[in-house]
């Protein structure tokens, strides 16, 4: 009697567990899995020729072409190329910090690259970086896909992710970030990808704000059109110091 109740209290468990989803906390597979991802994904530098096309709240659309610099050490410099009331503007990306030049106040400012869709939640640097070291990381296994749940380590960085990867592939499908409240922020779709010297990168996303729910956020798509390799003039022009100076597309 008592060995069948056992055995029927661990099948009502099983069959528990797997309504919500198999858990792993950090564990050697979680972490695994992590840092096998961050040496598939991403690239370490490149000249990306893109364009990005934001939808409203209100409807409207809007279309950019830009020019994607990024030389390994974890700056991105952005040229935006048109449409012609922008051209020859240039923003750094470093981390959390960015600077945007203006061109007709020829000057340059100090901005958030917080929000910039092209900060590092584009290619994911900024939680894959060293492997995801900087974060907790806990391993869910749901139906056809694998989610990786990653909390900063640092208590005072609030935001945490969860990425979703293909079973078959390992690869990330989609990214959600939340804020410490549990509050969804955005999700990224990754919707084609590329391989780039050995590594995937993403050639089509999508990117939803869902900060202002209440009446919606911006949508983003970004479509790679080309991608080279950096000169070294590029790796030149990546530096606040260069913003000034227009980007040249090679034909």
């Amino acid at each position: 009697m008592a060995s069948g109740l056992r055995r029927l209290v661990v099948r009502a468990l099983l069959v528990a567990l797997a309504g919500l989803g198999s858990v792993l906390a950090e564990s050697g597979d979680a972490r695994g899995l992590l840092e096998s991802v961050a040496k598939q994904w991403g690239l370490v530098s490149a000249r990306l020729l893109v364009e990005m096309e934001t939808r409203r709240p209100d409807g409207k659309l809007s279309k950019n072409s830009i020019l994607v610099r990024r030389d390994g050490s974890g700056k991105t410099r952005i040229d935006f190329l048109e449409p012609d009331r922008d051209a020859g503007k240039a923003m750094l990306l470093s981390g959390r910090k960015a600077w945007l030049y203006l061109p007709r106040a020829k000057r340059t400012v100090a901005v958030s690259g917080k929000r910039n869709p092209l900060s590092g939640g584009f290619l994911f640097d900024d939680i894959l970086a060293d492997g995801g070291a900087k974060f907790s990381v806990v391993l869910k296994d749901s139906g056809d896909v694998l989610i990786l749940e990653l909390r900063p380590r640092d208590r005072r960085r609030g935001q945490w992710s969860r990425l979703y990867l293909a079973k078959d592939t390992k690869l990330p499908r989609k990214r959600e970030i939340f804020a410490h409240s549990g509050k969804l922020l955005r999700t990224v779709n990754v919707e084609q990808t590329v391989v780039w010297e050995g590594r995937r990168l993403p050639s089509r996303l999508r990117l939803i704000e869902n900060a202002r729910a209440s009446r919606g956020g911006d949508e983003v798509t970004l479509v790679l059109r080309k991608i080279e390799k950096l000169s070294e003039r590029d790796r030149e022009l990546i530096s606040v110091e260069k913003l000034e100076v227009r980007a040249e597309v090679r034909q």
